[in-house]
């Protein structure tokens, strides 16, 4: 919890050093990094708002009450129900920041039904993206953050060398993709980074093939592109092999 309001206030002082009014946070790697809360977006208004001086206001659905109450240290926490329309409390809330003709900065990732809300409820505003604050501020690892993404990299690396001792000839793209999932699981990954991404044969020749039902064969190239996430920090891996003997060409 103390990290989080530790980031918070590194967040605020940039936010003012650039002149800003507040931060717009959509459900994102960013709003799991400055209050604990995180889930994947969604079609209802879930937005986190970060005055320059104030304390840091949620805007869920009642759904959410319980969980952003356990995993965040912010409790100013506004709550709107599918009986409502999202747009009263924004409205609301911007009236309670009195800042009619804003300077904010949203989410890079934000959906566009939520940044056109908060283009309605400020229609003088001026916009720019949250990245300004947040890349900065993210770039500068703790030791802690470091030692996460050294255990996802070496998960994903153990991973590699038992895969590569298994026999895949037979294997379909799927199967070696889930065989990889799980040695990285039993290992202490939480989940995996991204879709875990296998190309074998001609499949190899594209750059983000899907895994999908081909089988592998002896002398087909075999790209595997996979990672896990420790504490959502994330290792990303690519290699590529050969099936049994690689020929002449290859």
């Amino acid at each position: 919890m103390e990290i989080h309001q530790e980031r918070m206030v590194k967040a605020q002082e940039l936010l003012a050093e650039l002149d800003f009014d507040f931060m717009a946070i959509f459900p994102s790697s960013n709003m799991l990094y400055l209050s604990g809360f995180y889930d994947e977006p969604g079609e209802r208004m879930l937005l986190l708002l970060l005055p320059r001086e104030a304390e840091p206001i949620f805007l869920i659905p009642e759904l959410y009450e319980e969980q952003v109450k356990q995993e965040s240290p912010f409790q100013d926490i506004r709550i709107w129900s599918d009986s409502d329309d999202p747009m009263n409390l924004l409205r609301r809330t911007v009236v309670d920041l009195a800042v009619k003709e804003a300077r904010v900065l949203v989410d890079d990732g934000m959906w566009v039904k939520f940044f056109l809300m908060l283009r309605e409820a400020l229609p003088k505003a001026k916009f720019s993206l949250v990245s300004r604050v947040m890349v900065p501020l993210r770039m500068q690892k703790t030791p802690h953050e470091i030692r996460c993404l050294e255990q996802a990299g070496a998960i994903a690396d153990e991973a590699f060398e038992e895969i590569i001792r298994s026999k895949i000839a037979g294997m379909t793209e799927l199967a070696l993709a889930r065989a990889l999932e799980e040695a990285m699981k039993k290992r202490g990954a939480e989940k995996i980074a991204f879709e875990t991404l296998i190309a074998s044969g001609l499949n190899s020749a594209l750059p983000h093939h899907r895994a999908g039902r081909r089988r592998i064969e002896p002398g087909d190239v075999v790209i595997l592109d996979y990672g896990c996430r420790i504490q959502e920090y994330c290792s990303d891996i690519t290699r590529t092999i050969v099936c049994k003997e690689a020929s002449k060409e290859i």
